[in-house]
């Protein structure tokens, strides 16, 4: 099961890009992200790259606005 495998913030993290993309329809930025679940920029891109190396999204972190969720 996802839960079992990520933390509480890397949830989050996932949920509010979903719901970003959704309402806005293009990525958000880390700024954003970090804003939306309460956090610094840098715990994003940390958590970023973890979530990248499962596989649950596509993000190169040399262009903004470009994560996408592969799995939720």
């Amino acid at each position: 099961m996802l839960s079992e495998r990520l933390t509480e913030l890397q949830l989050n993290i996932l949920e509010f890009i979903c719901e970003f993309v959704t309402k806005n329809g293009y990525s958000p930025t880390l700024a954003e992200i970090g804003s939306g679940v309460g956090c610094a920029k840098s715990t994003v891109h940390y958590n970023l790259k973890k979530l990248k190396e499962l596989g649950l999204i596509l993000w190169d972190s040399n262009i903004s606005r470009n994560v996408r969720v592969v799995e939720m």
